[in-house]
């Protein structure tokens, strides 16, 4: 369990980095010109919404993913930066899905109950 945990922490904290984000986006892009023109502007607009909405969740993910105690207003600028995500997350996809409902519902009133 530790070391899947430690190796999931390794990965993601990897991925979440503008630079990453960006290059794994944009594959969908350079894929369907390559492969299917027609369907370029589409893959484009796919991938800049995934852009943005790993962006997001990267501030979410690197605030609460640490080994430290969040003080009191990194709580409530985490809170607000999930709620940012959220926003963004649903009006571009509708489903809702656990990991929504657990940051939404769960994830600032356990960190706050840690304290």
């Amino acid at each position: 369990h530790t070391h899947v945990h430690t190796y999931t922490h390794k990965i993601s904290t990897f991925i979440l980095q503008d630079k990453k984000i960006n290059t794994l986006c944009k594959s969908l892009e350079h894929t369907a010109e390559r492969l299917y023109p027609a369907l370029t502007q589409r893959a484009t607009t796919v991938g800049n919404t995934f852009i943005k909405a790993f962006q997001l969740f990267a501030v979410c993910h690197n605030t609460y993913n640490g080994s430290v105690l969040l003080k009191d207003e990194e709580i409530l600028k985490l809170e607000t930066d999930i709620k940012n995500f959220m926003a963004y997350y649903r009006s571009s996809h509708p489903t809702s899905t656990v990991l929504e409902h657990h940051m939404h519902h769960h994830m600032v009133e356990t960190l706050a109950y840690s304290l």
